[in-house]
């Protein structure tokens, strides 16, 4: 159902990321990195971010980590970030 859903969606010239509730990653430059439609805090620490999103897991790594701004729909991690890592 998923790929016939998104074949429609593309036929129908849909936004995937509204239908699907699919996370938008917006970086900041190399400090500041925004999730938008995220559904949960998975780990926090000053060197590992887990978050997870409909499409997967992102892991950020790096060092001083902090979560700059937390909303209901969105996140924003700030620190020494070395990595951003899809995981599904």
């Amino acid at each position: 159902m998923r790929k016939k859903g998104r074949r429609i969606v593309e036929a129908l010239e849909l936004p995937k990321e509204v239908v699907f509730n699919l996370p938008i990653i917006q970086a900041l430059g190399a400090e500041d990195v925004s999730i938008t439609n995220y559904k949960s805090l998975m780990e926090i620490g000053t060197e590992r971010v887990r978050i997870n999103t409909a499409d997967g897991q992102v892991v950020f790594t790096g060092k001083k980590l902090i979560l700059k701004h937390v909303t209901s729909e969105s996140i924003t991690v700030s620190g020494d970030i070395d990595s951003i890592e899809f995981v599904r």
